[in-house]
């Protein structure tokens, strides 16, 4: 029997030995994405003659506090602002001074409640309380739209305030709030009688007020919960900074400068400080090009801009002899198939003069054809116009010494080949226009996938408009009604409190094949639909 025993317990141990070995550490598991719920608060949401003094939030896991002081609106507002901890699970919110009597409080957590390991973010959290005998029950709901990309406004904060200035004042934060939706509606809830300005803001830096470079959307007059409609539709874009500034500016050593400025400043000028320059500057859609001609001083050269009576400032642009001396590059186009009506165009960092045709050539099939170097006065470049074979096949030869800069160096060689496309390599697009009488001064735009207007045409209406002979590829399309008919994009203005224009896009993209005609049937809807808003 003994002996059995000791058999028994040999096998038991070699498998319990056997298991051991088998045992593996536990994996890392799916990541939690899920954000903390709220299990229970005290005092309850909604509870009417609130006298406490503190209020305890339960939650399902360990929570922690992101942002606090930015996150949390209190409405109406307190002036000192309440004591918050957090105890494991809990989160306390300890006031510090009495609440007025027969009012109804909103506490917005906004996302300042994460969870401990992930930082998942608590949802809604909105807790509503009355000193008195009624919790406020006014609402109002609508939709924000962004009207530049024609779509919702997402994540946007609409914000009430009983003044029209408080959204700029830095002391202030709105007595009510609340966040859109993915489809841009909203509902602001717990509104008591009286009237407010609305605002719809993209607050990036969540301060609760609107900063240059936002987006915005803004009523012309206050609601009142009680009297007004509560359908709102806040039409947003970003409206122009009150003063222009220059910040953004590229320059090199090379004596040439860049920068950004809206279209909407027409008139923009540079002048060098410095007796022995000279400028020349082209300006695009939104940007401008300056360039010092002249022999380089080796130095900072003062350059002086103005744009309009809004501007006037003096910037460094850096002008060396020694950046000019090496063989400078021509610049390789990106573009490798071209049309029989189209240009080649040969650019360079620095200013560019002809020191040799004969170094030019072009070659068709390795034959040397006929070409016309063209000058653009406008953007100082050099463009190839030749009498292109549709099918054929090109390269442009640029030897040394072709080109010459400022200082007498001349360019590096360049071999660029391409192809010219025959009319089955093409394909055209047309558009069946539905726009409503309502609608007037509607231009149409056509973009490549590199954002390169293609096509425009102005004062369209309901119609259909083909344009032929596009490269295969994507495009967008967009219509923008011009109201005030200036030729450019106008968005909200804050001082007149003027609505911005809309562009409507097109909201697929364009895909277009070769040897082909693709037809679109574009419905023009206006105004901004308010669907049902969900709770």
């Amino acid at each position: 029997m003994d002996r059995n025993r000791s058999k028994y317990f040999s096998l038991a141990l070699l498998l319990l030995l056997a298991a051991c070995a088998n045992v593996r550490s536990p994996t890392g598991g799916a990541k939690d994405d899920k954000p903390p719920v709220m299990l229970s608060v005290y005092p309850e949401h909604l509870s009417t003659r609130f006298s406490a003094t503190s209020i305890t939030f339960l939650f399902d896991e360990y929570v922690a506090l992101s942002d606090i002081n930015n996150n949390l609106v209190i409405s109406p507002p307190m002036q000192t602002k309440p004591k918050i901890k957090v105890r494991k699970k809990s989160v306390i919110l300890e006031l510090q001074e009495p609440l007025l009597p027969n009012a109804t409080y909103m506490f917005n957590f906004g996302e300042a409640v994460v969870d401990l390991n992930e930082a998942n973010k608590a949802q809604d959290l909105v807790y509503v309380i009355s000193t008195g005998d009624v919790i406020d029950s006014l609402e109002v709901q609508g939709k924000a739209w962004d009207v530049f990309n024609d779509k919702a406004a997402s994540q946007f904060k609409v914000m009430a305030f009983e003044n029209d200035t408080s959204i700029f004042s830095k002391a202030s934060k709105p007595l009510y709030f609340t966040r859109t939706k993915d489809d841009g509606t909203f509902k602001l809830p717990y509104m008591r009688e009286g009237n407010f300005y609305l605002y719809a803001l993209d607050d990036q830096n969540n301060n609760f007020r609107y900063d240059d470079g936002e987006a915005i959307g803004v009523l012309n007059a206050a609601i009142n919960p009680l009297k007004d409609s509560l359908d709102i539709v806040f039409e947003t874009s970003i409206a122009r900074p009150d003063k222009l500034y220059i910040n953004d500016f590229i320059t090199d050593s090379l004596g040439a400068l860049k920068f950004a400025l809206d279209p909407f400043y027409k008139n923009a000028s540079a002048t060098a400080l410095s007796t022995t320059l000279t400028t020349k500057m082209y300006r695009s859609a939104d940007s401008v090009f300056v360039w010092l001609n002249g022999l380089p001083t080796d130095k900072r050269e003062a350059v002086v801009i103005k744009v309009d009576t809004l501007y006037s400032d003096t910037l460094d642009v850096l002008f060396f002899s020694e950046a000019l001396k090496n063989k400078f590059n021509i610049q390789k186009p990106d573009q490798v198939k071209y049309k029989t009506s189209e240009k080649i165009a040969i650019k360079s960092r620095a200013l560019l003069q002809v020191n040799d045709t004969s170094k030019i050539q072009l070659l068709q099939d390795s034959i040397v054809t006929n070409f016309e170097l063209i000058y653009d006065s406008l953007q100082f470049f050099y463009q190839i116009s030749a009498a292109f074979k549709a099918g054929k096949n090109y390269a442009l030869q640029l030897l040394p010494d072709a080109f010459i800069n400022a200082v007498g160096t001349t360019n590096d060689s360049l071999t660029f080949a391409f192809d010219v496309l025959k009319s089955e390599d093409l394909g055209n697009l047309i558009l069946n226009l539905k726009i409503p009488d309502s609608l007037t001064n509607a231009a149409l735009m056509v973009y490549d996938k590199n954002n390169n207007l293609v096509f425009e045409k102005m004062n369209v209406r309901t119609e259909t408009i083909t344009i032929s002979s596009l490269l295969p590829g994507d495009y967008a399309a967009k219509l923008h009604i011009d109201a005030n008919q200036n030729g450019i994009y106008d968005p909200i203005d804050l001082t007149k409190k003027t609505v911005p224009e809309i562009m409507h896009v097109y909201p697929s993209k364009i895909s277009l094949r070769a040897n082909w005609d693709l037809k679109i049937d574009w419905e023009i809807e206006v105004p901004l639909k308010i669907e049902k808003i969900e709770d």
